[in-house]
């Protein structure tokens, strides 16, 4: 007799950092995933995601139209002062969700301020190319892989490593995947 149960469903390769900060969405396997990754990984590994994930201008807000200057600078200064009070309890709300989660060993991504926010949006890169930067910029190099790469894969690799500002992340790993040799063997007929 057959058995009715559901084949098991693959892991999640974006879901880099179980407590990560930040969600990013990927097309993986045909599909729309949502992965989860860490904020400080991606700041350091490129300068572009830095600016994804801390953008340079501030977030748009929609407020009243004031009669005056005047009122508007009250209401800022108002702001700014309750600004400390504000951040102090909503810290102290994420570590207790956090010492919740730890406690449940629930891997729910996080609502913080920065998984608020829109996720990452990554659909249009090539999903093989994006993990292997996902999985060094984090430091699992044990997912890293340790073979010689096909042209194509080498190709779409260089494609992100130019478009995010990340060559530094691959260099150490380039003598696996295209060995000196094959480069040169590949010019001599050209």
């Amino acid at each position: 007799m057959a058995d009715a149960r559901k084949p098991a469903s693959k892991p999640n390769p974006f879901v880099l950092d179980p407590e990560g900060d930040r969600r990013v969405l990927v097309n993986y396997g045909g599909e729309v995933a949502t992965g989860l990754v860490s904020s400080h990984a991606l700041r350091m590994a490129s300068p572009v995601w830095k600016k994804f994930v801390n953008p340079p201008w501030k977030p748009v807000r929609v407020i009243a139209v004031k009669s005056t200057v005047e009122e508007v600078s009250q209401e800022e200064s108002a702001e700014d002062q309750n600004s400390a009070a504000v951040n102090m309890e909503a810290n102290n709300r994420k570590r207790k969700r956090a010492e919740i989660d730890t406690a449940n060993n629930s891997h729910r991504y996080p609502e913080n301020e920065e998984n608020s926010v829109s996720p990452l949006d990554f659909r249009e890169d090539d999903s093989d190319a994006l993990l292997i930067l996902f999985v060094i910029a984090h430091a699992r190099f044990k997912y890293v892989p340790q073979r010689f790469m096909a042209d194509a894969e080498l190709l779409n690799l260089a494609i992100l490593c130019e478009k995010y500002q990340c060559l530094n992340l691959v260099v150490p790993f380039l003598k696996c995947w295209a060995p000196l040799q094959s480069v040169r063997d590949s010019g001599k007929g050209h």
